[in-house]
């Protein structure tokens, strides 16, 4: 007769370890010949009064049970095993900012769009100059405004002024590199007349269009003081004095110069400087 070991272990599930470490069922599939023999280990049960009746259905239903073990519970855990592996895990992707370092550069650039202005002061509206000759609020043709961020000592910018001594005249400018941190000016006298050397000036920062910038409500100042040139001694023709540097933290597209006082006040004519470059942080 077949012990209990021959009748049932063939059909408990064995586990091994899986490819990634998870229990994977090595499960026994039984031919028809070994299901067969098997079922023939039952009819080897003596019918004898050796083993009574309720012997006999437990030996039975155990058989059945280890049966439907060896072939529920191996799918069972092998479903789980291929979901647990399937699982898609959830991430949160966190947005990063990238902060662009800022390079310290001349802001003013030959060919930026510039305009000459006239009869105003930091915080009031403007009136645009032209070209002329000995007419007031005008320049001469070949001492335009954009002579003076050309980076060319032999050019410059002269504005003759509401009244013949260059007060309250300047530029605006809109500089091509685009939004920046004025932060610096450096100015360059002209080739003669050092009456007519600017002293100090205003500058304001905008980022109104282009069409508004006439308008005194646009700007908004972030300078006021000298241009660098000193009002008693002659730094001489030509020349680049030292930069002026000042605190500011605001980004604007454009910048308003003006100038509120020149060398020689009742010089007759204007204001005149080779140079008058804005630097700053892009």
């Amino acid at each position: 007769m077949p012990t209990v070991n021959e009748l049932f272990y063939p059909y408990i599930p064995q586990f091994q370890p899986g490819p990634t470490g998870e229990p994977t069922p090595a499960i026994k599939v039984l031919s028809s010949s070994e299901i067969n023999t098997d079922l023939n280990k039952l009819h080897e049960i003596p019918s004898s009064n050796s083993l009574s009746l309720s012997n006999k259905l437990l030996i039975a239903g155990g058989l059945f049970l280890c049966v439907c073990t060896a072939v529920v519970v191996p799918v069972f855990i092998t479903h789980y095993v291929n979901q647990t592996r399937s699982t898609t895990t959830n991430t949160t992707t966190v947005p990063t900012t990238t902060t662009r370092a800022l390079n310290y550069t001349q802001v003013t650039l030959a060919g930026d769009p510039i305009a000459g202005i006239y009869n105003a002061a930091y915080g009031g509206s403007s009136t645009n100059s032209s070209a002329g000759s000995n007419t007031a609020g005008t320049y001469p043709s070949t001492e335009n405004p954009p002579n003076c961020i050309d980076s060319n000592t032999n050019t410059k910018y002269l504005n003759y002024g509401a009244n013949f001594d260059g007060y309250n005249t300047g530029f605006y400018v809109m500089p091509q590199v685009g939004s920046s941190i004025a932060t610096g000016i450096l100015f360059a006298t002209g080739n003669d007349h050092s009456e007519r050397d600017p002293i100090t000036i205003t500058i304001e920062g905008s980022n109104a269009a282009a069409s508004l910038l006439s308008q005194g409500s646009s700007w908004t100042l972030i300078y006021n003081g000298s241009t660098g040139i000193s009002p008693t001694v002659d730094p001489g023709r030509s020349t680049y004095v030292q930069q002026q540097n000042f605190t500011n933290t605001q980004a604007y597209t454009s910048y308003r110069v003006l100038v509120t006082s020149v060398r020689t006040a009742s010089n007759g004519c204007c204001v005149q400087y080779s140079e008058s470059r804005i630097y700053g942080y892009v």
